[in-house]
């Protein structure tokens, strides 16, 4: 007995460096426990930056047996696999395998199995990736081009709405490009009107200014010469024609008779003795003198310029080689002494082709206020029906006539009279050239106003006269003198 136990002893010293199984006799003289075995180190994790977890440590060896008086303890769990690096991705560590058990105790120790090794942490999650950039957003669309302004004669286009601008690439989450701004629209052209003529204000220079088809047909011919002719003076009227200014009548008492625009109505015709009531009464004797547009003193005055085929002035009181055909007429007293006609027609019998009439005349009053009334001279007369005349009717018109019709192209124009009644005025009528061939041309105090030619059914020549035309239609003439080349 005392050997065996002996033996047996002798055998657990021998083996207590570890060995795999432990003892389990029971002795009575059992010496220290054994040193328990030291834990299984775990595997080491992936290393940082792997896709994948790290692997578990792999299991502990068991601890070596206990001391005689130590209990063996198991080997320690292995350690988790080392979270994976950022960015990658960590699959957690195999669990650690455990530790094998502990050598057989020492005699008198009791055998305790190695503890299985702890599961392997988790490598911890990788790091997101970083986000791209946010793309910048795409520039603001450029403005829309300016809208072309109209060309001359058609209402300027508008200018071309801006298209919107193309939104930026996108980088990523860009914003969209702003919309273009509006184009401007284009200034509309001056209208030029469908015959190409750009409408302005109408003056007097021969063309057709406001394209209505009337050349010089100007609304205010005063208002638009008078500051050409800043030196003329003692003008009442202004008129327009053939493309030009000229005087369309003169202040009371005076006339225009060198026919120039420039100075106006030069001539003072109340006191002037060359120009006595009108611009070819020359005041004679040894003292001439005018009143009042009527010589005084000295003997009768003469008409002016020579050339003269008839003058009468008058002033003998008496109308020799007067013819009358209808109405009353008669020499009176009016400051000097004048013919009054009242109806019907007065004239001096000769047979003249080529003739100017000219004659001062004072419209005492008209029959009624129509044109059917009027007052004037008279060239080329025959008959009560066929002669040409220059007349002034109710409305102040100065009309040119043939019988009782008006000439094509001698339209009636102003007289510039104000009032037409009481009013002294010089009238001038030339009428020249053959049957097919009649050139009219007339004139009221100096100032030119009409221009024509009747180119059939003319009058040849004729007789030179006055006339006053309706029932109580009064008139006073003085100077009367006609000429022809």
């Amino acid at each position: 007995m005392l050997l065996r136990g002996f033996a047996s002893a002798t055998l657990a010293f021998a083996l207590g460096a570890g060995c795999a199984t432990g003892g389990d006799l029971d002795h009575e003289n059992a010496g220290p426990s054994g040193r328990s075995g030291a834990s299984g180190r775990g595997g080491s994790g992936a290393k940082a930056g792997a896709a994948s977890g790290g692997v578990g440590g792999a299991s502990g060896s068991g601890g070596n047996y206990a001391t005689a008086d130590g209990a063996p303890t198991g080997g320690s769990a292995g350690s988790g696999g080392v979270d994976a690096a950022a960015g990658g991705t960590s699959s957690a560590g195999s669990a650690g395998a455990g530790g094998g058990g502990g050598i057989d105790a020492g005699v008198g120790g009791t055998s305790t199995a190695g503890a299985g090794g702890s599961a392997g942490t988790g490598g911890a999650a990788g790091t997101g990736g970083t986000g791209g950039a946010v793309g910048t957003g795409g520039a603001a669309g450029a403005a829309g081009t300016t809208g072309k302004g109209g060309a001359a004669g058609t209402t300027g286009t508008g200018g071309t709405v801006g298209s919107a601008g193309a939104g930026g690439a996108s980088g990523t989450g860009g914003n969209a490009g702003g919309a273009g701004a509006l184009g401007t629209a284009g200034t509309g052209g001056v209208d030029a009107g469908s015959d190409g003529c750009i409408s302005t204000t109408e003056v007097c220079n021969g063309r057709d200014d406001d394209c209505d088809g009337t050349p010089d047909d100007v609304a205010n011919p005063s208002a638009d010469c008078a500051p050409r002719f800043a030196a003329a003076t003692n003008v009442a009227s202004w008129q327009c024609t053939s493309g030009a200014c000229a005087i369309a009548s003169c202040s009371a008492g005076f006339a225009n008779c060198d026919a120039t625009a420039s100075n106006g109505c030069e001539t003072n015709t109340n006191s002037d003795p060359a120009h006595c009531g009108n611009c070819t009464t020359v005041c004679s004797g040894t003292t001439p003198n005018c009143t009042g547009g009527s010589c005084t003193g000295g003997s009768a005055p003469t008409c002016s310029p020579a050339g003269f085929v008839i003058c009468d002035t008058f002033e003998d009181g008496v109308a020799d080689g007067w013819s009358v055909n209808g109405g009353t007429w008669s020499v009176i007293s009016d400051g000097s002494f004048v013919y009054r006609g009242a109806g019907g027609i007065a004239y001096r019998v000769s047979n003249l082709a080529d003739q100017t009439v000219e004659a001062k005349m004072k419209i005492v009053q008209f029959g009624g206020t129509s044109g059917s009334y009027r007052a004037g001279i008279v060239a080329r007369y025959t008959d009560s029906s066929n002669f040409y005349s220059l007349q002034i009717d109710p409305t102040g018109n100065l009309r040119v006539l043939k019988g009782t019709s008006t000439i094509a192209g001698c339209s009636d124009l102003p007289s510039g009279l104000s009032p037409v009644t009481g009013t002294w005025t010089t009238l001038k009528l030339s009428v020249s050239g053959p049957a097919t061939d009649v050139h009219i041309v007339s004139s009221i105090d100096g100032a030119p106003k009409h221009s024509c030619t009747l180119t059939s059914g003319g009058l040849v020549s004729g007789s030179a006269g006055l006339t006053t035309v309706g029932a109580n239609t009064q008139a006073e003439f003085d100077n009367f003198g006609v000429w022809s080349p």
